[in-house]
């Protein structure tokens, strides 16, 4: 595919009439209408590695587990997914309502403006979090778009 590195994909799956090539690495598969019905196999996993990497890298749960039993950090990896959901629902929060699609918004970004924020949205009473703070982190969350990558079609 143009603009991306030659690569192979190892499979069990030698039957091509199954999957085909284009089914494996295609950025989407559309129907006859030209409807975009769900991303290709291998970029899909490249969205759940970048999701892995926000999650354990960017969020720094790879260096921040201090637990010593298997309940406590069975906690704080909780604590962690609930983060990462968190931000998640705040970067497509932003995204509906700057019109920009969510995942073009940068994940690193969005959780340093959250942090930026916290003590404000913690102390604030919840009107003005409503009317003032909200809106505030959406728009500068909003503001941190990712370029787009060669054949990226969102």
């Amino acid at each position: 595919m143009r603009g991306f590195r030659p690569s192979a994909v190892v499979t069990n799956v030698l039957d091509p009439k199954i999957v085909s090539r284009e089914d494996w690495v295609c950025m989407a598969t559309a129907d006859e209408a030209g409807r975009v019905l769900e991303a290709g196999l291998y970029h899909r996993r490249w969205e759940i590695e970048t999701m892995l990497c926000e999650l354990k890298v960017r969020q720094g749960m790879q260096r921040s587990l201090r637990s010593r039993t298997a309940e406590g950090v069975s906690f704080e990896v909780a604590g962690h997914v609930l983060l990462y959901f968190l931000t998640r629902w705040l970067i497509f929060e932003a995204a509906e309502e700057y019109g920009v699609p969510p995942l073009r918004i940068n994940f690193t970004q969005a959780l340093r403006e959250i942090n930026d924020m916290r003590h404000a949205l913690l102390l604030a009473d919840p009107q003005r979090v409503r009317r003032i703070l909200l809106p505030r982190l959406l728009w500068r969350i909003a503001q941190h778009l990712v370029p787009r990558r060669t054949g990226q079609k969102v």
